[in-house]
């Protein structure tokens, strides 16, 4: 402990004691409550039309949103990702008028921020859907569907 401590100051101990399965985190018997849900995919292909994104992207947001009902959770924030063939990454959002955890509300926020992030000529290898501004007060999510 004395030479990482003294190579690496605070973080060599702290180095240290992980290595040495010493934690003085308290444990939880829950995890934390999500603070957003996403999911993304690598094509096997390139992306090079958006009628191919658009596939794509209805299902990263089937199951989106499909998480969000089972959790009876909404979400105000919708967020794409899309990576290039050359592993160029971009990202794009828009904030809803109202939180939901409907496929196809979603979807349409996707496919319409995505139309303003893609040049519609680069090659897309990945494509990502996120869904955050999840509402904390029990009044703003009993408009949620559940699952």
């Amino acid at each position: 402990v004395h030479i990482l401590k003294k190579r690496l100051g605070k973080h060599g101990e702290t180095i240290w004691h992980f290595a040495n399965g010493r934690n003085a985190d308290a444990v939880t018997p829950e995890p934390a409550e999500n603070k957003g849900y996403g999911n993304s995919v690598t094509t096997a292909q390139d992306v090079v039309t958006h009628q191919q994104a658009y596939q794509v992207l209805l299902s990263l947001c089937e199951t989106v949103a499909s998480r969000m009902r089972k959790d009876n959770k909404c979400g105000s924030c919708v967020a794409i990702h899309l990576r290039t063939n050359e592993f160029h990454h971009f990202s794009h959002q828009t904030m809803l008028t109202g939180a939901t955890n409907i496929t196809s509300e979603i979807f349409d926020a996707a496919c319409r921020i995505f139309d303003e992030a893609w040049d519609g000529v680069t090659p897309l290898r990945q494509l990502g859907v996120q869904m955050t501004g999840l509402p904390t007060s029990l009044i703003s999510s009993l408009t949620c569907f559940p699952a």
